[in-house]
């Protein structure tokens, strides 16, 4: 029977803007990456931790990139990362370190780029001694635990032919960019990847993100994908070429279901988190709770919230009634595609996405609408700063209270100036 995986790749993401030097000249460039602002790390590890718990309920195993493992031992500290990666219940992906950016270029424009942490050809070779890297200060402390985290994550260790999916990536979101749908939704001035408007940075990076999940995990075959919220539209507009530029809820529903009909499971992070649990309490929970027993218990049309507590507080003697209220429940936003092929013209045939899901690949979405908000409001922000910087270049002694330039009859400072 086939293992049921989930693909995360909903972790903190910060927006860098980076002067890199080019080997061997003299010359420079300038890559954008990311879009989280700079946040408290408590946050962060928080996040990871919620993230990874609720996947170990509902899934057998969770993939990550092997650079994320950054994120395991930054949430869990190395000892825990190392209790987690032993129980075989992860799987990395070796890709370097590879990430999306946009490369600055003359007249404030942009062209679609990428980098990597890691290089055969450099220094550091692959993910894990980037890993290893990052730790070094630490590293006369916790060096037996750090080779003990590496040695096992090695184990679960699969590589990924960068090549075949950087050029998929770049076809894609070029195919995307000229897709009247895609780019009418989005609101795009850019026509190409490689003359990308400066108003567009933040779409453009989230579409080539959206797309590098996507391809990743129709190439290792993982039918689970935890992920911005952002994919909903988009692939919804993508697929559907009846979807308007502003589709609505009803025509959304043409084209996704929900997996878990608005079930709530068990968050039990927080218990973690408080100290109630260690991480080996949660492994003991998860062994006799979780994957396939708690996905036919939540499948189950008379899934039983008080049912599930009592199972929870049986697995687990550390686990009293007084420490029930600290745990969390929540409904997973999951949806999954009802029909890939119904209704779709022939000009998808060109797409890499749409050639694996009408070939059988059928997945489902775990939606982080945190994560959607957050990219979201970075992007009305930065659309928003740029259409002032226009107005102002262009009508210099506009003041505050006066109307606003573009005709709308509203105060400058309410319209264009805000």
């Amino acid at each position: 029977m086939k293992e049921n995986k989930i693909f995360i790749d909903n972790f903190y993401d910060q927006h860098l803007t980076l002067g890199l030097s080019l080997k061997g000249t003299q010359e420079s460039v300038t890559l954008i990456t990311g879009f989280h602002r700079r946040v408290d790390q408590t946050e962060i590890n928080g996040h990871v931790i919620s993230e990874v718990f609720k996947a170990l309920l509902l899934h057998d195993k969770i993939v990550i990139t092997t650079c994320e493992l950054t994120s395991l031992i930054d949430a869990f500290g190395i000892d825990d990362a190392i209790s987690l990666v032993k129980t075989g219940k992860f799987e990395f992906v070796d890709d370097n370190g590879f990430t999306l950016t946009l490369e600055e270029k003359p007249q404030q424009r942009y062209a679609l780029s990428s980098l990597t942490l890691a290089d055969p050809e450099f220094e550091i070779k692959n993910s894990l001694e980037w890993v290893e890297s990052r730790y070094i200060d630490k590293k006369t402390n916790n060096n037996k635990l750090l080779n003990l985290l590496l040695l096992n994550a090695e184990n679960y260790s699969k590589n990924i032919d960068l090549d075949l999916i950087e050029d998929h990536l770049r076809k894609e979101t070029k195919f995307d960019i000229t897709n009247s749908h895609i780019s009418d939704y989005l609101n795009l001035s850019s026509t190409s990847t490689q003359d990308v408007h400066k108003k567009d940075i933040y779409n453009i990076l989230r579409l080539g993100k959206l797309n590098k999940t996507l391809i990743y995990s129709s190439v290792l075959g993982i039918d689970n994908i935890a992920m911005d919220g952002g994919v909903k539209p988009t692939l919804g507009v993508k697929l559907s070429p009846r979807l308007s530029p502003s589709p609505s809820i009803d025509l959304f529903d043409e084209v996704f279901k929900e997996v878990f009909q608005k079930k709530d499971i068990p968050d039990l992070a927080n218990l973690y988190v408080k100290k109630v649990i260690t991480i080996n309490d949660y492994i003991e929970i998860i062994s006799t709770l979780g994957g396939a027993k708690f996905r036919q218990w939540i499948l189950d049309k008379d899934y039983d919230k008080l049912e599930i507590e009592k199972e929870i507080l049986q697995s687990n003697s550390k686990i009293s009634n007084k420490y029930l209220k600290y745990i969390r429940w929540a409904i997973p936003n999951a949806i999954g595609l009802i029909n890939p092929a119904a209704g779709i013209s022939t000009s998808l045939a060109d797409s890499f996405i749409f050639e694996k899901l009408i070939g059988g690949w059928h997945p489902n979405f775990f939606l982080d609408d945190l994560l959607k908000e957050t990219i979201d409001k970075k992007i009305e922000l930065h659309v928003a700063s740029e259409r002032q910087a226009s107005v102002k270049k262009r009508f210099p002694n506009t003041k505050r209270n006066d109307k606003c330039p573009c005709g709308s009859g509203k105060k400058f400072k309410k319209c264009c100036g805000r």
